[in-house]
């Protein structure tokens, strides 16, 4: 019998699993950011043995938003997701302190609202409140600022209530810099950034992922004015805007989480709508995939998606708390 597992009573949280396909064992371990819990928890891996259904060789990722008025966001899973068949139900706290204790040291955060692994290991937490980014080294829980700081300014060495992140396969980070109206890029080993895109626009933007198909360009969501942006960067106005879909309700709203299928295909949740939303690639106008009156359980709120690797696509209900994987 497949066994689920709740994550339980948790804040903001990301869930990340690898499976070996040779061994069949979980290959690292599963990663929890928790913002009002200022820390990350790392659930150990176990050598233990998956049923044929859960057998994944990849990634799930778990990622639940919604905006306070203030612009900040808070992240509220509670949810249940049926590809564990057994793991350890201690965490162990790799970034932060494990009492919640928020802070600016080298060791604390406040409110981590998002993250990304390096080609390498090395991981990155976006530092909300403390306006930067830490990077962490593989097993160690001492983090150095490669970004931002506790300046909030302008310049081109802080940052001012950073949201999202992202990495090119140069290890250069790409940082949404929400209340600075801008996107900045970071070099490795940068001492200050580079804005890369500077507008409006930028304010309440959710997410950003970096086009699949261009170096130089970068896709937002903004669950302010309804769209989703593609930019180029040095332009100050997006390249393309999004927000068509071919459906009864024909226009997005509060687009926030993003993914990219293999293919270059754009998925987006369509919170307000309750319903996934994909964009061919080449294509202005999206399709629903799933929501709407055609999902059971229905999508409440879908906050965030991501994909394993056969395609099964994993979507964050906030008002249900829970994932639901649609299998292809």
């Amino acid at each position: 019998m497949e066994q689920e597992y709740e994550l339980g009573n948790i804040n903001e949280g990301i869930l990340m699993l690898l499976w070996n396909t040779a061994d069949q064992t979980l290959l690292v371990p599963t990663f929890l950011k928790c913002g009002l819990a200022k820390r990350v928890v790392a659930w150990l891996a176990q050598s233990t043995k998956l049923t044929e259904k859960s057998r994944q060789p990849l990634i799930s990722i778990i990622h639940n938003i919604a905006r306070h008025d203030d612009g900040a966001d808070e992240l509220n899973n509670h949810g249940v997701i049926d590809v564990i068949k057994q793991y350890q139900k201690t965490g162990v706290t790799v970034a932060g302190n494990s009492g919640g204790t928020s802070g600016q040291t080298s060791t604390l955060l406040n409110s981590p609202i998002d993250l990304v692994f390096d080609k390498s290991g090395y991981m990155y937490v976006v530092d909300y409140q403390n306006h930067r980014v830490q990077r962490f080294p593989p097993n160690s829980n001492i983090g150095t600022t490669v970004a931002g700081g506790p300046g909030r300014t302008n310049s081109f060495t802080d940052l001012e209530h950073p949201t999202a992140i992202d990495i090119d396969s140069n290890s250069n980070i790409y940082i949404l810099d929400m209340h600075n109206y801008r996107i900045m890029k970071w070099t490795p080993n940068a001492t200050s950034g580079t804005s890369v895109i500077n507008s409006s626009l930028i304010n309440y933007s959710h997410d950003l992922l970096l086009s699949p198909s261009s170096s130089n360009q970068v896709y937002t969501s903004n669950d302010n004015t309804d769209n989703i942006y593609l930019w180029t960067f040095g332009n100050s106005n997006p390249t393309l805007t999004l927000n068509q879909v071919n459906d009864t309700k024909n226009v997005l709203n509060k687009p926030m989480g993003m993914a990219f299928d293999p293919y270059g295909n754009l998925y987006v949740a369509d919170s307000g709508n309750d319903r996934i939303v994909m964009y061919y690639a080449n294509s202005t106008v999206g399709i629903v995939v799933a929501g709407g009156n055609s999902t059971t359980p229905v999508l409440d709120n879908p906050t965030d998606i991501a994909f394993d690797s056969n395609l099964n696509l994993y979507v964050v209900i906030s008002n249900g708390d829970q994932v639901i994987k649609l299998t292809r």
